[in-house]
């Protein structure tokens, strides 16, 4: 079972993918801020995190800066925003996202199609 890290301020969105995602055979845990996101994804090894930008305590930039992905080899992450600054998107993208995805504009099977492929991918 592959496992998945949602790190979402937003507790009905939180809920909803991890609603969806558990339907789609994922083991699920949630995060509802960047910092509590950080401590679970350097404690364990996740297939995937989906990481929101704009969240309080810590947002999605920082988690990134602060997260070794040598240390966490496996690990990809799915950034999902409805920040779509360029500087922010390329930022992200050098800290090792392999998907920068518009919140707003993504349904649920949309996702759930994305992070199959992403999941299934090669670095």
């Amino acid at each position: 079972m592959k496992k998945l890290l949602v790190v979402e301020d937003h507790v009905g969105l939180r809920e909803s993918y991890q609603m969806l995602f558990i339907r789609e055979g994922y083991d699920v845990t949630l995060a509802e801020d960047g910092k509590s996101g950080l401590e679970l994804a350097q404690a364990q090894d996740f297939d995937i995190i989906m990481l929101d930008m704009l969240m309080p305590i810590m947002d999605g930039i920082s988690f990134l800066r602060q997260f070794v992905p040598a240390d966490h080899p496996k690990t990809k992450i799915i950034a999902f925003s409805n920040l779509q600054t360029p500087e922010i998107v390329s930022e992200a993208m050098d800290l090792g996202v392999k998907r920068y995805v518009t919140k707003a504009v993504t349904p649920p099977g949309k996702m759930a199609e994305l992070v199959r492929e992403v999941v299934n991918e090669d670095y």
